[in-house]
């Protein structure tokens, strides 16, 4: 069954990007080596200038909608109906494209700043970009992220199914499928929901983040990030859990990012350190075996990428709960687009 696992893992890794490393890459500072003491970008330029000719329309379709209003039929009104129509069209369209001028901008403030604190919609939409390559004429995007990780006798696979942004957060769906090889019902149980636990939470995983903090060297040979994350996770039967009850989870954490990387950009070595307080289900809590239904629960994981490889290893688990510590290290790995 592991053997399966893994190899449907690999599999399923070229299929798309994962994000159990986590998912988190960067190119090229482009404002690297450049001496400036003010934030400017042709961008913005474009942007203001796109504003104003959005503000003139909107004068001018108020203003041949009042003659439309006002007049009478015939064939001038056909005339002023057809202009309306085509100047509402052509503001439709010099809004989209503000909009999207504004999110370059802001993607070049995030990567101009040394240090950046504080995220609304704007800063956390481009800060989404950055990191995760979504793209912004799409709303949703859909099998953006699949991982596999591999622990004692145990094998998961989580694919992300469709994200999204919700005003200052990102959201995302995913499925995951877990495996043990052991023979004994009870210990089997245990190692599935601690390899779903400590990977993403559950088979089932609503995710809901939010930047904190965002600072990065020049070149962004060094990076860190921090978020905090609010994840819904639940174990349904159906989707291949050895409990014959539904489990679930409720978790709220802090989740730190950071990375160095070669000076040529070749190799990155990262560390991520979270810390989560978990709500679990009576279900949830039995399959662990816990004492408590509300727990702590905190992960060390290093890594590497390098070419469109990447490898994890959780090497430390720390926890409120004795039968969640100093677990066996689960290795993870995906291959970037």
């Amino acid at each position: 069954m592991k053997s399966a696992l893994l190899l449907v893992a690999i599999f399923c890794c070229h299929i798309a990007t994962a994000q159990n490393a986590p998912n988190i890459r960067f190119k090229n500072n482009r404002f690297n080596g450049q001496q400036r003491t003010k934030y400017e970008s042709l961008n913005y330029i474009d942007y203001i200038r796109d504003t104003l000719k959005a503000a003139n329309l909107r004068d001018e379709i108020k203003v041949t909608f009042n003659k439309i209003k006002t007049g009478s039929d015939g064939e001038e009104d056909l005339k002023l109906r057809a202009g309306l129509i085509k100047k509402e069209a052509e503001l439709k369209m010099i809004v989209n494209r503000k909009d999207s001028l504004w999110n370059e901008y802001v993607k070049n403030y995030l990567e101009f700043s040394p240090i950046t604190l504080g995220f609304w919609q704007d800063r956390s939409q481009a800060l989404y970009d950055l990191i995760y390559r979504d793209k912004n004429e799409k709303r949703f995007n859909l099998l953006t992220n699949t991982g596999f990780n591999i622990g004692n006798n145990t094998g998961s696979v989580y694919s992300e199914i469709v994200s999204g942004q919700m005003y200052i957060f990102r959201v995302s769906l995913g499925a995951m499928v877990a495996s043990s090889s052991s023979k004994d019902s009870t210990k089997s149980k245990q190692e599935e929901a601690f390899q779903r636990l400590t990977t993403y939470g559950g088979n089932t995983v609503l995710t809901l983040e939010y930047p904190l903090i965002y600072a990065h060297s020049a070149n962004n040979q060094a990076l860190l990030l921090s978020r905090l994350i609010t994840k819904g996770a639940a174990d349904f039967p159906a989707f291949g859990t050895t409990s014959d009850k539904w489990a679930g989870n409720m978790s709220f954490g802090l989740d730190l990012y950071a990375d160095v990387a070669t000076s040529n950009n070749k190799i990155r070595f990262f560390t991520n350190l979270n810390w989560n307080k978990y709500y679990a289900t009576s279900t949830f809590k039995n399959n662990l075996s816990l004492q408590n239904n509300d727990f702590s629960l905190g992960q060390l994981k290093v890594g590497l990428t390098f070419s469109n490889v990447s490898l994890s290893f959780i090497v430390a688990t720390f926890s409120s709960e004795a039968a969640l510590r100093n677990k066996n290290i689960i290795i993870g790995g995906q291959i970037h687009h």
